[in-house]
């Protein structure tokens, strides 16, 4: 746990609170026990139609422009 000590200390040099240092910890903690890993069906259900893979929305959003500021 050495690792995280050293990481929340860190965050808090760099300007963090210690709250949210210690948030930061438990979710990066939550993350590296896999916590996450079960896929839902969130979107089809708020959705009704099947979830799209990220990549084809980025090429479409940066097809239409949007990101040439």
């Amino acid at each position: 746990m050495r690792a995280r000590a050293d990481f929340e200390a860190y965050a808090v040099r760099q300007g963090l609170s210690q709250e949210y240092a210690a948030l930061l910890n438990m979710l990066y903690g939550w993350i590296g026990e896999n916590r996450f890993a079960e896929l839902a069906d969130g979107v089809q259900q708020v959705l009704h139609r099947e979830p799209r893979d990220v990549t084809d929305y980025i090429r479409a959003a940066a097809a239409t422009g949007v990101w040439h500021g």
